[in-house]
């Protein structure tokens, strides 16, 4: 009998001696997966800072000086490909003109490129000018087609991302009539668009020093 129970015992010490590795296993795993999951978290947000389309879409700053260029300063003419035909007559009724910049592998910009057709028949009176980077001009034009963007469409090529100095994207000029940037920001929205047009109009109509 006493040998009977000692073997018992020793049994259920190896069951539970086995039960207590595979445990240790699983928590193993597990600490390796969790720790994939957070280091994909991590590198996805540092993605998104360096990549088209990050920043803060719904909140876009005005005064960003790192990005692009200066307030008040003149906008380049870059010379792009236009993408669609441009009709020269119509540029003199417009107040304004915002410049989007946007990139065919930008997720923000896909959401920007949806809004921006009803936000140029509500803001008539702003010419709404798109330069499009894509690894061809097939991108570009599929992107035009599918979203039914108005002309003009350009594409915006190494040179022109060099001398823009920007790197962040949809980010958006907006300019005067004789092509002076009046304000910048990021617009990944129609409110921050619309944040962006109103201050353009704030700086139009202050008096000149």
């Amino acid at each position: 009998m006493t040998h009977e129970v000692i073997g018992d015992l020793s049994n259920g010490g190896k069951v539970m001696g086995l039960l207590f590795e595979i445990s240790y296993i699983f928590l193993w795993v597990f600490v390796i997966i969790l720790s994939i999951f957070v280091l994909k978290l991590l590198r996805k947000e540092e993605t998104a800072q360096s990549m088209p389309g990050s920043g803060h879409p719904n909140a876009p700053d005005f005064d960003i000086k790192n990005n692009g260029l200066p307030i008040f300063s003149p906008f380049p003419d870059l010379q792009l490909k236009a993408i669609t035909d441009i009709d020269t007559s119509s540029k003199k009724k417009y107040e304004l003109s915002v410049v989007l910049l946007s990139s065919t592998s930008c997720m923000p910009c896909k959401n920007m490129y949806s809004l921006l057709p009803d936000i140029a028949n509500k803001w008539s009176d702003v010419q709404f000018i798109s330069y499009i980077w894509g690894y061809s001009e097939t991108d570009v034009s599929q992107v035009v087609q599918e979203h039914q963007l108005k002309p003009p469409v350009y594409i915006l090529d190494e040179q022109g991302i060099e001398t823009l100095n920007n790197r962040v994207y949809p980010f958006a000029y907006a300019l005067s009539k004789e092509g002076v940037i009046l304000a910048k920001g990021v617009v990944g929205s129609e409110e921050s668009m619309k944040q962006l047009i109103d201050h353009a109009y704030t700086q139009s109509r202050k008096p000149s020093a």
